[in-house]
């Protein structure tokens, strides 16, 4: 949040309405600004906890309770079932790729004649299809959000006016212009796939990103 223009006193209006409604919205901007300071507050104890144990902890790439903490949900990962069919007095596991899972979202891509093939043929009925399923990779991208707060001169029905800015939500770290998102992919990344923050950095310089270790 941005903090407030300063306030000298030949801005100031002379009526008692408008200095009320001033007096009002530095009100708002100092809780709002008081909030977002606590949020901060808690951010660097959490990272003056995890300085504190990397530092006097023991040195184990294996995941501390404290850490367990941020990942109590368990993660249920689809394992496909094997198919049996009965052969003799024994099973045996049918032979095949497994199946894909169906949870996974799908993208319909139709494969037609071509013109040359269709103009072959006197008519053509369309009487069925054949799917087969592919399993691929789309890489993960990149965006700029761009925070666009809209101000406005609001009045209302006494004729008291003020000025109202829309609040964005910004980045959970206090002068960083990282989302959520990417923050959490981070952290993942360093903490449960062993991914140290220079190698991300070599990652994401790949994807036209340049990202400090800091």
């Amino acid at each position: 949040m941005n903090l407030p223009v300063p306030i000298d006193r030949a801005s100031l209006p002379t009526e008692v309405a408008p200095l009320q409604d001033l007096v009002l919205e530095l009100g708002q901007q100092v809780q709002a600004m008081r909030a977002q300071f606590d949020a901060q507050l808690d951010t660097l104890r959490h990272q003056l906890v995890e300085l504190r144990r990397r530092l006097f902890g023991p040195r184990s790439e294996v995941i501390h309770l404290g850490q367990a903490e941020l990942w109590s949900d368990p993660v249920q990962i689809p394992v496909p079932s094997e198919e049996r069919r009965e052969v003799g007095a024994h099973t045996r596991r049918k032979g095949g790729r497994p199946a894909i899972s169906p949870d996974l979202p799908r993208r319909r891509v139709e494969h037609d004649l071509s013109d040359v093939e269709k103009a072959g043929y006197a008519s053509l009925e369309r009487i069925g299809e054949e799917v087969s399923e592919l399993l691929e990779y789309i890489p993960a991208r990149l965006e700029v959000i761009q925070n666009v707060r809209l101000k406005y001169r609001c009045e209302s029905a006494d004729g008291r006016s003020t000025v109202r800015t829309a609040t964005a939500q910004g980045s959970p770290l206090p002068r960083s212009n990282a989302g959520a998102g990417l923050l959490a992919h981070v952290m993942v990344s360093k903490y449960l796939d062993h991914c140290p923050l220079a190698r991300q950095s070599r990652i994401f310089a790949r994807q036209g990103v340049a990202l400090s270790r800091q």
